[in-house]
């Protein structure tokens, strides 16, 4: 059985390919059997003090007060109530990753033996129309590569965030760093031809970044093949890009137009609409907001009351930081930005003092956080299972790795 619950929380990362359900399912699972164990409760009380997970708790605290007094209680209750299953989930991995390096190393393989095939498949799909399974390529302005996911455009999301998990795995191990890079940037390529131009661009300025702080570590051998790889990966994005120039104008012109620093396009249009109705619900709610995943419904509500304000209602407000200025209010708000800014000073600290495997893998995998908490990025809906378990996953290793370097 310990086995069983061993193994489990490796399989998330691939089934999560599969969509929201299977991941979940089997999160519940983990959760459910080590709250029956008393090492990890015992652990558990130790660690609850740490200081991100006090901070994260708070924030959740928070959303559970706004639900209450939301005019949603139920379906407000649902999203933060049971988000408590996430957070204990990080805990989880940080358990496992400190009582066995095992874990981390078979999270490592079979996270390279996952993101393997679905560059491969990725690719076929993308140079012949069709994945290994027969799924096309999905129409939507350009044709997307979107591999095992079918019809959910999410390809380019799951590879900006596992790629660098995965390369903080193998910094951390010290086994697979070739393999890992060279999937890191074959990632990136697909990342650009599957559409998604926020994960594109924080992914970019993410690699940039760890390319600057990780050069001086290079040795020459290894930067040759580095470099041959590079040579590979742009070729095969101009050449396609060459061919169908839409990729050019969606993931490059447009959003230099949307950003006003080409032509005069308005700025921002494809969120706008939701930023001013979610500032409309902050004014209503100024200290707990109206309750986490409430947005659909609020919105209805300041669109009829105020007929000069155009309908740009959805599920969620597309950026995380909005999004919990509008369902938590001004605290939840101030907490978010509070956990982000301690994450960043953490980040430079790292870079000022790298002296071993511990640092150089935290310094990446804080970068991914950064990029997955951007302030000013459109992001996915906080509250939702899928978004969260990719988030959750690498602030458990983050939490480890922490406590490996405080320890060291």
């Amino acid at each position: 059985m310990k086995n069983i619950f061993f193994f489990l929380p490796l399989l998330i990362p691939s089934l999560l390919i599969t969509g929201p359900f299977l991941p979940d399912f089997f999160l519940v699972l983990t959760c459910l059997y080590f709250l029956l164990d008393k090492n990890f409760i015992n652990f558990t009380k130790i660690y609850l003090k740490n200081r991100e997970i006090l901070i994260y708790l708070s924030l959740l605290l928070l959303a559970v007060v706004s639900s209450l007094f939301s005019d949603h209680v139920i379906s407000s209750l649902k999203s933060s109530l049971f988000h408590i299953r996430f957070i204990l989930f990080a805990l989880i991995f940080f358990y496992l990753s400190n009582r066995n390096q095992k874990f981390v190393e078979y999270q490592l393989t079979f996270l390279l033996a996952t993101l393997c095939l679905l560059n491969l498949d990725a690719f076929l799909q993308l140079f012949t129309g069709k994945n290994i399974l027969g799924f096309e390529l999905k129409e939507a302005y350009i044709l997307r590569p979107t591999s095992f996911f079918a019809d959910d455009l999410k390809l380019g999301s799951y590879l900006a965030k596992f790629s660098l998990f995965l390369l903080a795995l193998s910094f951390y191990i010290k086994k697979f760093i070739k393999s890992s890079l060279i999937i890191v940037l074959f990632s990136w390529v697909l990342i650009y031809f599957s559409g998604e131009r926020t994960s594109f661009i924080l992914f970019s300025l993410s690699a940039i970044s760890l390319s600057l702080i990780f050069f001086k570590f290079i040795n020459k051998k290894d930067l040759k093949i580095l470099i041959v790889s590079v040579v590979i990966a742009l070729s095969l994005l101009s050449y396609k890009t060459i061919k169908e120039p839409k990729y050019f104008n969606k993931m490059l012109i447009n959003p230099l137009k949307e950003l006003s620093i080409i032509g005069e396009g308005q700025l921002l249009p494809a969120h706008r609409k939701h930023y001013e109705i979610t500032l409309e619900i902050f004014k209503e709610n100024i200290l707990i907001g109206a309750g986490p995943n409430t947005f659909r419904y609020e919105c209805k509500k300041i669109i009829e009351q105020n007929k000069n304000i155009e309908n740009g209602c959805s599920t969620h407000p597309h950026n995380l930081y909005l999004q919990l200025l509008s369902e938590t209010g001004i605290f939840g708000f101030l907490i978010a930005i509070y956990f982000y800014l301690r994450l960043f000073l953490i980040f430079i600290n790292n870079i000022l003092n790298i002296k071993n495997r511990e640092f150089k893998s935290n310094i990446i995998i804080n970068t991914l956080l950064l990029m997955t908490f951007f302030p000013l990025a459109p992001t996915g809906n906080i509250f939702n299972n899928w978004y969260s378990i990719t988030v959750l996953f690498s602030l458990g290793f983050f939490l480890h790795l922490r406590n490996k370097i405080r320890n060291a």
